[in-house]
Order: structure tokens, then sequence, then C-alpha cells
């Protein structure tokens, strides 16, 4: 079973960024990317956008995660530990 890791593409607003990492108990910071850069380097076209990775930067699972069904849903995907199309 790899060793995953979730890393969750917030909005350019920061302190928007903490709420929601607080309101939803997320177990990691949200990235504040800088102008929008880091959504076009990773193709984001929705936020928050989590990805669950392995070691080697292997995507497990990757998705919006807007409401709380839905990061429940991710992290049972990720779960599964089956890579997806990056």
């Amino acid at each position: 079973e790899p060793d995953l890791e979730l890393l969750v593409l917030g909005d350019t607003d920061y302190k928007a960024n903490q709420t929601y990492a607080t309101e939803h108990r997320l177990p990691v910071p949200v990235l504040t990317p800088v102008h929008n850069v880091a959504l076009e380097i990773y193709g984001v076209k929705a936020i928050p956008y989590a990805f669950m990775l392995d070691e080697q930067g292997t995507v497990f699972a990757k998705g919006i995660v807007n409401q709380e069904n839905t990061l429940q849903h991710f992290f049972e995907e990720a779960l599964q530990a089956k890579p997806v199309a990056s």
C-alpha cells in the first residue's frame, strides 16, 4: 500500500483558504496560488482542487473538493490505491 499525501490547491485569497481548511477540518493546509499561475500549471478548472500523491508524484485521486460529500468521496477513491491519469 503506497504512502499517500494530500495536496489541496485553493483560491488566490489566503484567508478564504484558511477558512475552508478550518470548516472542513482538513489535515493539511490549503495552498494559495499566486495570480492563478498554479491553476494554469496543474490544469485545474475549479477550486478547491485536491490531489492525492505518492512519494514519486503518482496521482491516486484528484478532483474538486468543494463540499463535504465530495471530500469524503475523494478520500475513498484515494484509499483504493489505484493511480489515475494525470
